[in-house]
């Protein structure tokens, strides 16, 4: 579902669970999270979170998950990579760089079910499959 460019709403999501501290479990909520609806007031615009150092609630993943889950996630590609296990190179490839991960679109045609995938891919090596993960 490419977003043309256009800055977006979309309906609340159903009630959202608290973040588990545990990485492999909290890392496979957001990507439950992306996979969903997205909340009242949040304009999914991916590339307005190259405007700012930190996203805060521009149009990126980081900047969504620090709205649900402000205490644990700093609105902050490293910081919120840290808290799922990810080094900042790895954060960086999986939230910034999506677009070129994806190299057939453009930037704003970047969906937070793509970021989800990339997401989950990086999960997956990290943790393992789902059905892995205790």
């Amino acid at each position: 579902m490419p977003l043309d460019g256009k800055v977006t709403d979309f309906i609340a999501p159903a009630k959202i669970e608290p973040l588990s501290d545990d990485p492999a479990i909290a890392v496979r909520q957001a990507i439950a999270l992306l996979r969903g609806p997205l909340p009242n007031g949040f304009k999914w615009h991916y590339p307005d979170t190259f405007k700012q150092t930190d996203c805060e609630t521009k149009g990126c993943a980081v900047g969504w998950f620090h709205m649900v889950w402000p205490k644990q996630i700093a609105a902050n590609v490293r910081r919120a990579g840290e808290y799922f296990g990810m080094s900042e190179s790895e954060a960086s490839k999986v939230f910034i760089s999506a677009a070129s991960v994806h190299r057939e679109i453009l930037m704003w045609e970047v969906t937070p079910a793509m970021v989800a995938d990339d997401l989950e891919a990086w999960a997956d090596k990290k943790y393992g499959k789902p059905t892995d993960v205790n």
